[in-house]
């Protein structure tokens, strides 16, 4: 149903690399509650959690800001820099990396 990757950056700060609900089952509070349970898994370890999504994402960007991120800087040309090929989404082309955090 979905899945999720969290990694390690320091004693502070894990960062959700990766989260994904199976598209015949997204729009029903899974990504929520997945979520919940991330903050659950890093409480009290963590006094942070942060995640980084294209910054033409508006729709993940809501979702993360909907369950308490904030954003809080840019990786400019992220994606032009990482990736030997052009990725689009929603018909835009992906430079930018917004990055989120969420602080307990």
């Amino acid at each position: 149903v979905g899945v999720f990757c969290l990694y390690h950056q320091d004693s502070e700060t894990v960062e959700l690399k990766n989260i994904a609900v199976s598209e015949k089952y997204q729009r029903q509070g899974i990504g929520e509650q997945m979520i919940t349970h991330i903050k659950k898994i890093c409480y009290p370890k963590y006094k942070r959690i942060i995640v980084g999504t294209a910054d033409c994402g508006i729709n993940q960007i809501r979702f993360y800001e909907r369950n308490g991120f904030q954003k809080y800087d840019v990786r400019k040309n992220f994606f032009l820099d990482n990736y030997p090929e052009t990725i689009f989404e929603n018909s835009l082309k992906l430079k930018d990396m917004q990055l989120l955090k969420f602080e307990f």
